[in-house]
């Protein structure tokens, strides 16, 4: 179930597995009322990578994707970040420089806290450490399988990997799954590091194959173990 907090008559919603959703009541208060909060339009850049910013930023409403520019100028998706859970952390920590560039994927509300009071949530607050640190390695883990699979998979399985961590099972099929807001073809690209014609042909390729539906701007996965099984090889890493 998700978790719902109200402040200053503005209730969120954040998911039992976020960052604020994890949290107790009494940190996730201390947090808002730490943070200057922002109302950010679609398509605004919030951080620009390789720029000096301590601040730590948790999404509220809406939802941000955080991407880096390749030296050629390729941008590459690595996460999209929704309600009550964070970005900037890195810098926040080490104090270096940003490491992504954060834009918000839709309108959103976003609270800032500056680097003192981040170390100080640090030092008072064992909850939020501990919530801290599951999410640190959360990400490694992310970014490990990704780099295994650009350095092991061809582009379809890699197309494949990615339908499956984004697909939502059914309640009455567990072997089934639905992806309710599927990325473009081209965000996709961008994510697996490919290009949009390549993910084109991959998802014709599995439509006609059966595997997929492609209905009312959502995709249904007939068989996640099929899918699965489809990725020779790689079923360790998904």
């Amino acid at each position: 179930m998700p978790y719902t907090h109200s402040s200053s008559a503005k209730t969120y919603h954040f998911d039992e597995k976020s960052i604020l959703g994890q949290l107790d009541d009494d940190t996730t208060k201390l947090i808002l009322m730490m943070a200057n909060k922002l109302h950010i339009y679609r398509t605004k850049v919030i951080v620009e990578e390789h720029t000096e910013n301590l601040n730590l930023y948790f999404v509220l409403s809406g939802s941000v994707r955080a991407s880096y520019i390749s030296r050629d100028g390729k941008e590459i998706s690595l996460a999209d970040i929704g309600p009550g859970d964070c970005f900037g952390e890195f810098s926040a920590i080490d104090g270096q420089l940003t490491s992504a560039s954060v834009i918000a994927s839709e309108e959103c509300q976003i609270a800032v806290i500056g680097r003192r009071d981040f170390l100080r949530l640090l030092a008072e607050s064992q909850s939020f450490v501990q919530v801290l640190l599951r999410h640190l390695v959360s990400k490694i883990r992310q970014r490990t399988i990704r780099i295994i699979e650009f350095s092991s998979l061809p582009v379809g399985h890699r197309v494949r990997a990615e339908l499956l961590r984004l697909a939502t099972p059914l309640i009455d099929d567990r072997n089934a799954g639905v992806i309710s807001h599927p990325p473009t073809q081209r965000e996709l690209a961008n994510f697996i590091s490919s290009h949009r014609e390549a993910i084109a042909r991959e998802m014709a390729e599995l439509v006609r194959s059966g595997l997929i539906t492609k209905n009312n701007g959502k995709i249904t996965i007939h068989s996640l173990s099929r899918l699965r099984a489809s990725i020779i090889g790689a079923t360790e890493i998904i």
